[in-house]
């Protein structure tokens, strides 16, 4: 199982040939990635204001396969591949219908005070259940 997320391409997303820009496609699984952590009951804004606690993106690898172009309805699928004491690695996946256009691989690392920490029980319980979703 794994967290899905939904995204339509705007004319905004793409380049002058009328394609995705290959940022944008970070800004997608970003989205997703973000969506997927507040479904289980993390809220990123509230870990930050309150605890100086937050994600960052340590570690991230790509593959382009195929382009999205405008108006294209995306799926971006999300899923946690491995838990660490401090860490977290996702991969995702983005389809236009059942064509994969887009893989990442992100290693996340939890950082308190500016400084990667050990990861509480109750957001590694949470962080697990990513693939519940």
């Amino acid at each position: 199982m794994s967290h899905k997320f939904k995204v339509r391409v705007f004319y905004e997303d793409t380049d002058f040939a009328g394609l995705v820009f290959y940022a944008n496609y970070f800004k997608f699984v970003e989205r997703a990635r973000s969506e997927a952590i507040r479904e289980v009951g993390i809220y990123q804004a509230e870990l930050k204001q309150k605890n100086n606690e937050n994600f960052v993106v340590r570690k991230l690898v790509a593959e382009f396969h195929h382009s999205a172009k405008f108006d294209d309805d995306l799926l971006i699928v999300t899923r946690v591949n491995g838990l660490r004491k401090a860490s977290f690695k996702t991969v995702q996946c983005l389809y236009c219908g059942s064509k994969l256009l887009f893989e990442c691989e992100s290693v996340i690392v939890f950082v308190r005070n500016g400084y990667a920490s050990r990861l509480p029980e109750s957001l590694l319980s949470a962080i697990n259940a990513i693939n519940k979703l």
